[in-house]
């Protein structure tokens, strides 16, 4: 008797549920929140667990370091351009790289021509430049060497000359140390206070011209032409 009064019992409160709507959607939204905090929580223990650990950083006890580059930067050489020039023509690459050969020359990177009559030399030692400024062979030729960036004509003034004198006698009678030559003489006008137009005077200026240049540094001040020019 029991069991059967309990059954009916539950039947009751079945039929009571199933007719009250808002009893049976409680219910159901109860049963999808549990569901989807199952899944979620799934979710979160599946992400842990592929997470890589992170590695513990071991104290640096020294607190820093100094990093310096691998390689060292190689220097790179000051570049030094020579032009030479002639009055005929230049001699072909062959030739030319046979008489730097033979005059112990070296240290060349490389040889341009600027015209027939003219080349531009570049190296990378002073000791070898040097050389070839001073070279035999080129200054047998006749050749004229000039540095880049380098003035290879000066001039001075001689005053007290006589004015009988013709350019062509003081060109003979002038004389200037090695390495400069004396190119020209010119003598200097005045003009005639007693007429109209210009008269000789006793001052002459004369060009002087580097065959030979030596290296100078950077501070010298010492004029290519020498200032004890005199006469004979």
């Amino acid at each position: 008797m029991d069991e059967v009064a309990a059954d009916q019992e539950i039947t009751i409160i079945s039929a009571e549920v199933m007719s009250d709507p808002s009893v049976s959607y409680e219910h159901e939204m109860e049963g999808e929140n549990e569901y989807q905090q199952e899944i979620l929580q799934k979710a979160c223990d599946y992400s842990e667990e592929r997470r890589p650990n992170k590695r513990d950083r071991e104290e640096d006890e020294e607190g820093w370091k100094e990093v310096g580059r691998s390689k060292e930067k190689k220097y790179k050489g000051e570049k030094i351009e020579i032009y030479i020039s002639s009055n005929d023509k230049m001699p072909k690459q062959f030739t030319l790289a046979k008489i730097f050969k033979n005059e112990g020359i070296m240290n060349i990177e490389k040889i341009r021509y600027i015209n027939p009559y003219k080349i531009r030399v570049d190296m990378n030692n002073e000791n070898s430049a040097a050389l070839l400024e001073r070279c035999k062979e080129v200054i047998d030729r006749g050749w004229r060497i000039q540095r880049a960036m380098e003035v290879n004509m000066s001039y001075g003034v001689i005053r007290d000359v006589d004015i009988d004198l013709t350019e062509e006698e003081m060109l003979n009678r002038i004389k200037c140390s090695e390495p400069a030559q004396l190119a020209s003489v010119q003598r200097l006008m005045r003009r005639n206070l007693e007429g109209e137009g210009w008269k000789p005077n006793w001052e002459i200026v004369i060009f002087g011209l580097f065959t030979t240049t030596p290296y100078r540094g950077s501070n010298s001040t010492t004029d290519p032409l020498d200032e004890q020019s005199t006469r004979e």
